[in-house]
């Protein structure tokens, strides 16, 4: 269901600097928003055996050239730190939709909010857990963000998120969302450094 990485490409991330590795982790798990098939994605940078909390912190703007993306820090804790990668014009466009809209509401999001007070609102939020709402930002169908929410019956499948109806519809996005991903690590196993691979 989801893109792995296999042992040529394992041996190919243990010689990245820190700084690398963080490019690649950004690359590859922001891929489908990157190629424009979902509007954000969402990244927990810790300090494990890569300090990428750390790194994340401390290049967050030289790190942002090399991505046609913006990112919007949601919550740092002592061990984590959490990032929304984003298209601004996918992301607006998504969040402007009327049922969206409607379904925010109910969260305190009002409709007149820009797309940064919507972001700031929820950050906000995740100040007390993590949000249903993020899902819509996530560019998750609402009918399974809602279902989710609800937790009143059980989903047909589980990939990107938790699939409770169109689930054909669902698994093509999954699909493609899979072949980005390898796309960004066939591209590293060329050679293509970290920091470029995202325009490759």
């Amino acid at each position: 269901m989801r893109a792995k990485v296999g042992i040529p490409a394992q041996e190919i991330l243990k010689q990245y600097s820190d700084m690398e590795y963080l490019c690649y982790t950004i690359a590859f798990h922001a891929a489908p928003t990157i190629m424009r098939q979902k509007a954000a994605s969402l990244i927990i940078f810790k300090n494990g055996s890569r300090p990428l909390k750390q790194v994340w912190l401390g290049n967050r703007e030289r790190c942002e050239q090399y991505f046609p993306l913006r990112s919007f820090c949601l919550y740092e804790r002592p061990e984590s730190v959490g990032v929304l990668f984003y298209q601004p014009d996918l992301l607006a466009d998504c969040l402007l939709k009327p049922e969206t809209k409607q379904f925010l509401a109910h969260f305190g999001y009002a409709p007149e909010m820009s797309l940064n007070e919507k972001l700031t609102a929820l950050a906000a939020r995740y100040q007390t857990g993590c949000p249903h709402e993020i899902g819509v930002f996530l560019d998750y169908p609402l009918h399974d963000v809602k279902a989710f929410a609800d937790c009143r019956k059980d989903c047909l499948l589980t990939g990107y998120w938790k699939v409770y109806a169109e689930e054909k519809a669902a698994l093509k996005r999954f699909r493609e969302f899979d072949y980005s991903k390898n796309r960004i690590l066939q591209a590293l196993l060329r050679g293509v450094s970290p920091q470029r691979v995202a325009y490759v």
